[in-house]
């Protein structure tokens, strides 16, 4: 059973079993590929939570790559138009 984050941008550690390994999740959406033991899948979570930011244009909570990337899609999308 996965434990239920407290808010809905915390990540969360669920079981495949008919693949035999963890996924991470936010927000229902898979937070990368499969991971085969608990112990690395704790370790992605924890590199996660460093990784979740606000956009810098609406405040939407994303997953940041680093400083250069802070803007969520549609902001992004967006910023083309101009």
């Amino acid at each position: 059973m996965p434990r239920w984050p407290k808010s809905e941008d915390e990540p969360v550690i669920c079981y495949v079993p008919y693949r035999g390994g963890f996924i991470v999740k936010i927000n229902g959406k898979n937070a990368g590929k499969m991971i085969a033991s608990r112990r690395d899948a704790k370790a992605a979570v924890a590199k996660l939570r460093g990784q979740v930011r606000p956009c810098l244009t609406c405040g939407r909570k994303i997953i940041s790559e680093g400083p250069h990337h802070r803007l969520c899609a549609y902001c992004r999308a967006r910023s083309w138009d101009y």
